[in-house]
């Protein structure tokens, strides 16, 4: 671990001279407030991992804080901690944890002062072994040598959909598009509806869960209300020549895109989860997102996931960032020293439920909604809160 002190210019903020960074690049930068204790630091370092104090787990326990930034540390794989405004501290003992918590980490700690500014923090770290840099580019080399491509959040792909379709079941819906609207949003919705209809005979969708997957899919692919009215009644139109009947209660389903509760989460809002100080909130939610139910989350033990975040039995691999939340809540669990059998989190079911409606309200996610029973799968949350009914024609 290697300590280190750079002067910033007098003439420039010095989030300025030294421009934050993602977390996920490896290297955490972050400015001090003014304080008069640890443990405002720590909280201004989990601030620049993204975390917010006005959310639950927010708290104000310096011994934890320094336990969970080591945590999140490894997680992220950081490899250098930029500590800006150093000298706003009212004591450089302030900053010792640093030195441990750079030792647990594995990473090297680089301090900012305002280049006009004289006091004790050079002698500080000139006497635990630092190095007192003459300039600054040397610390921007170091930020240049360590850093790594962020995690990329992919483009909202949002294309323009007629916005006021026809209010009429499926046997009547094509013609009515056809009649009312002008030509340019017919060809739209038309396009989409001839897809989705000899998409449904092409997969060959006959079962209740053939055709839950189908639509579930389909429907959390798109973000405009009118492009799932049109998915719906394409697949009805298509079942009922196989002899299926879907139902759909179409006030549920536009209340449902409307809070977007038909989809799984965006990467951007996956990355919103940074805000919980606590990892087991975020990785709570990240797994309800990938499908599992809280029963499952609450019975998941720490051998199901691995050293890189990935976890047992899900169908898809999960994204960059909710493998972070995944590494950093194993982290945690090992801290307290939890075996391999050990739950990877301690809460219960009826508590999880409880923070993923929190979740829902705090940073304004899609949650699991009141309709559906808490130990349902995924495909029977999805059909009861977009009102989905399948049965056979008789």
């Amino acid at each position: 671990m290697n300590l280190t002190l750079s002067p910033t210019p007098s003439s420039r903020f010095a989030w300025e001279s030294v421009p934050d960074t993602d977390p996920s690049s490896g290297v955490l930068t972050a400015s001090v407030t003014m304080t008069r204790n640890s443990w405002g630091i720590s909280q201004d370092l989990l601030r620049g991992l993204g975390a917010r104090h006005d959310i639950a787990g927010a708290g104000q326990n310096h011994a934890e804080d320094v336990r969970l930034l080591t945590c999140w540390l490894r997680a992220y794989d950081i490899r250098l901690v930029v500590v800006r405004n150093a000298h706003l501290t009212s004591w450089p003992h302030l900053l010792t944890f640093l030195l441990d918590l750079g030792q647990s980490a594995h990473c090297d700690i680089a301090l900012t002062q305002d280049e006009d500014v004289t006091g004790a923090l050079p002698d500080w770290v000139e006497d635990h072994g630092g190095t007192i840099d003459p300039a600054l580019p040397p610390l921007l080399d170091r930020i240049d040598s360590v850093s790594r491509p962020q995690h990329p959040i992919p483009a909202s792909d949002v294309s323009p959909f007629p916005a006021f379709l026809p209010d009429v079941d499926f046997y009547a819906f094509r013609g009515m598009c056809r009649d009312l609207l002008p030509h340019e949003e017919f060809t739209v919705v038309d396009d989409l509806y001839v897809r989705t209809f000899h998409a449904v005979n092409a997969e060959q969708v006959s079962t209740p869960e053939d055709v839950s997957d189908f639509l579930r899919a389909r429907i959390s692919s798109v973000t405009s209300e009118g492009a799932a009215v049109t998915i719906a009644r394409a697949t009805q139109a298509a079942l009922f020549k196989a002899g299926i009947h879907l139902y759909v209660w179409m006030p549920t389903l536009r209340t449902a895109m409307r809070r977007d509760l038909h989809r799984q989460l965006t990467p951007a809002e996956i990355r919103s989860l940074r805000a919980y100080r606590t990892p087991w909130r975020s990785a709570a939610v990240a797994l309800c997102d990938a499908g599992l139910t809280t029963n499952d989350i609450a019975t998941l033990r720490l051998h199901d996931v691995d050293p890189t975040g990935n976890v047992a039995g899900l169908g898809s691999p999960l994204s960059d960032d909710a493998r972070v939340f995944m590494r950093a809540q194993r982290f945690a669990r090992q801290t307290q020293t939890a075996a391999d059998d050990d739950l990877f989190i301690t809460a219960g079911a009826a508590p999880l439920r409880a923070e993923l409606r929190h979740a829902g309200r705090e940073l304004l996610i899609p949650v699991v909604t009141a309709q559906a029973k808490f130990n349902d799968s995924r495909k029977d949350t999805w059909r009861k809160t977009i009102g989905v009914r399948l049965s056979p024609l008789t």
